[in-house]
């Protein structure tokens, strides 16, 4: 409880607190920040664990997934980092062999690798898509994995 008193002598000094209400308001348990009441087990056991801290991380924990090409963790509904960097550096590559060798990027294009079978090189009479022969480089495995197709 805060304790002040005004009196005369107060007044004349230009101070609202006399000696006597000044040691009443020091001592107070309101100034001091002292706790009136024991805390509980249960609100000791929260500000330890700290549970606000850690609910930012524990509700995006959820979102994570292990990719299927590599086996990283990564966003639901992202594609993975790892396999990001692998299809766009095979992407580059496969464009710089293209642009060598004149093909026109806007129609379809079939890639046959060194290490590809030509009997299971698929084309339709009607197909109008042109094949590009890349001698010197294996078919990267797991790129465009065809299970990645089905999240989309």
């Amino acid at each position: 409880m805060i304790c002040l008193k005004i009196t005369q002598r107060s007044l004349n000094f230009g101070s609202f607190l006399v000696a006597n209400s000044f040691r009443c308001v020091s001592t107070s348990p309101a100034l001091l920040g002292v706790p009136k009441n024991q805390k509980s087990s249960e609100v000791k056991r929260k500000t330890r664990h700290n549970v606000g801290v850690y609910h930012r991380l524990l509700k995006s924990m959820h979102m994570l997934v292990i990719c299927d090409g590599c086996g990283n963790l990564h966003k639901k509904y992202h594609m993975c980092n790892t396999c990001y960097d692998q299809t766009r550096f095979e992407t580059q590559a496969v464009r710089a062999v293209l642009n060598e060798k004149g093909a026109d990027l806007s129609s379809q294009t079939v890639l046959q690798y060194k290490d590809d079978i030509k009997e299971h090189l698929r084309l339709g009479k009607g197909d109008k898509s042109q094949v590009v022969n890349i001698e010197d480089r294996k078919r990267p495995a797991g790129w465009f994995n065809p299970r990645m197709w089905n999240k989309l």
